[in-house]
C-alpha cells in the first residue's frame, strides 16, 4: 500500500487509453493526492504529439515532484527524457509487465473506456461525454478520501447543477490589496492618459467619434446625437431611431449657442494640406453689406524647406 503524497500535484500518474473510434488516443494525467484528472486528446502516442498537450497540463496546475509512467511510447524516448531535466521533474517509470503499479490511473481509465464505449453506441459526442465525466468525477467526493478531488486541489467545491448553499469566506484582507492595487494602477492609467472626469449627462448633445474613411475625413460625425441614459463610463446616444451603446471617450459635448459647420474639412489640420492646394467654401454669410457667394483660399505649408543631405557636397549657383 503506497502512503498518500504530502501535498496536491506533487505526484502524478499519467498514461495513455486509446485508440478511440476515430483513431486518437487520451492523454490521462492523474493527481494521486486528490484523484483530480486531467485529460487531453492527442493524434498518436509519439512525443511529438504528447508533449505540447503536456505542457498545457503543466500552464494549468503547475510542474509536478514525480510523473510516473509505464515503459511505452513515448516514455522511453530521448524527447521525454530532455523535456523532464528541462522542466525539473523526476521521471519514474514503474516495473515491466506490472501495469498494477500504476493502479490509480489504469482504475479510473476503466471507468472512462466504459463511459466513451457506451457514448459511441448511443451515437453521442464522445468528446461532449468526455467532458460530462470529467466534471461529474471532479465534484464527486472520492470514496478513500470522502471529499472531492475539485475541493482537495482547488480549495473549493465545484459548481453543478445541484443546488448548493455558498458560504462566504473570511476574505476581506485580499479584498482590501486587491482594492489598494486596482486604484494605484487606474491612478497611474488616468496621470498617463490625462484622464479627466466627464461632466456628460442625460439630456447632452454630442457629437460621436467616427471612422476615418479617407484624409479629409471628419475625426467626429457633424450630425449630432443626444445622450438618453448613463451607466458610469458607458452613454446611450439616440438621433432619430438609431441607438448606440458608447463610452464616453468616443464623443465630445456640443457647445450650444455655437452653430455647426456643415463643411467637412472642418476638422482637417493645416499642415495636411500640401502647398498649392485650393479650398472653395460656399459662405451665405453678409459682410459689410456685400455677400460672398464663393471664396477661393490658398493655404501654404508651414514645413521648413531644408536642401536633402545628398547635395551638402556640391556647391549651387
Amino acid at each position: 500500500m503506497s502512503s498518500m503524497p504530502k501535498a496536491p500535484w506533487k505526484e502524478v500518474q499519467m498514461d495513455f487509453k486509446g485508440p478511440l473510434p476515430n483513431g486518437k488516443y487520451l492523454l490521462v494525467v492523474y493527481d494521486l493526492y486528490n484523484r483530480f484528472p486531467e485529460v487531453e486528446i492527442v493524434t498518436s502516442t509519439s512525443a511529438q504529439a504528447v508533449l505540447p498537450k503536456l505542457d498545457a497540463i503543466l500552464a494549468r496546475q503547475g510542474i509536478p515532484e514525480i510523473i510516473q509512467t509505464d515503459n511505452g511510447p513515448p516514455f522511453t524516448s530521448n524527447e521525454f527524457r530532455q523535456y523532464a531535466e528541462y522542466h525539473g521533474f523526476k521521471h519514474k517509470r514503474i516495473t515491466p509487465l506490472w501495469p498494477r503499479a500504476n493502479a490509480e490511473v489504469e482504475r479510473f481509465m476503466s471507468n472512462l473506456k466504459k463511459t466513451l464505449l457506451t457514448a459511441s453506441i448511443e451515437h453521442r459526442n464522445t468528446q461532449q461525454v468526455l467532458y460530462e465525466y470529467l466534471r461529474q468525477h471532479r465534484a464527486t467526493p472520492h470514496t478513500t478520501t470522502q471529499i472531492s478531488p475539485m475541493e482537495l486541489m482547488n480549495g473549493r467545491k465545484m459548481s453543478t447543477r445541484l443546488p448548493e448553499i455558498t458560504i462566504a469566506r473570511n476574505d476581506d484582507e485580499i479584498r482590501k490589496v486587491d482594492s489598494e492595487n486596482k486604484q494605484k494602477m487606474k491612478e497611474y492609467e488616468d496621470r498617463k492618459l490625462n484622464t479627466k472626469e466627464s461632466c456628460l449627462k442625460v439630456g447632452d448633445r454630442v457629437l460621436l467619434k467616427q471612422r476615418k474613411g479617407n484624409a479629409f475625413t471628419a475625426l467626429f460625425d457633424p450630425k449630432p446625437f443626444r445622450i438618453i441614459e448613463r451607466n458610469g463610463n458607458s452613454i446611450r446616444i439616440q438621433r432619430n431611431d438609431l441607438q448606440l451603446w458608447r463610452n464616453v471617450s468616443l464623443v465630445k459635448k456640443v457647445v450650444e449657442g455655437i452653430k455647426e459647420m456643415d463643411d467637412p474639412l472642418s476638422d482637417v489640420e493645416l499642415d495636411s494640406i500640401v502647398e498649392g492646394d485650393s479650398i472653395t467654401e460656399e459662405r451665405g454669410e453678409k459682410e459689410k453689406g456685400k455677400t460672398l457667394s464663393k471664396q477661393t483660399i490658398t493655404r501654404k505649408s508651414l514645413r521648413n524647406r531644408r536642401m536633402p543631405k545628398r547635395y551638402n557636397e556640391f556647391i549651387l549657383n
